[in-house]
């Protein structure tokens, strides 16, 4: 099971998003068990501008957030999504509330 947006979709968020000065800089989703950067990830991904983050929550989000558990990706400069080591993810993302 996955949620695709198909190309006209993404070109109308797009255009709607640059006519008011904003980016999608990250992007949250689950899997069903592990949590990684699948090719259909890095294929149909809504972020896309270089430095966005992608971060994969396993068990389709059951629980409480828990960084520790989530898989972190930075698209990099040459369009590829490098996983972000666990030392470095609460250099990058701060969950308050």
């Amino acid at each position: 099971m996955g949620v695709y947006v198909d190309g006209n979709e993404l070109h109308r968020i797009n255009v709607w998003l640059f006519d008011h000065g904003l980016r999608i800089l990250a992007q949250i989703h689950s899997h069903p068990t592990d949590a990684y950067h699948s090719d259909t990830d890095d294929d149909n991904a809504l972020a896309t501008a270089a430095g966005s983050l992608s971060l994969v929550v396993p068990d389709f989000a059951r629980g409480p957030a828990d960084l520790s558990r989530t898989a972190v990706y930075r698209l990099d400069q040459r369009g590829l999504w490098t996983h972000v080591p666990p030392a470095d993810v609460g250099r990058l993302i701060e969950i308050v509330g």
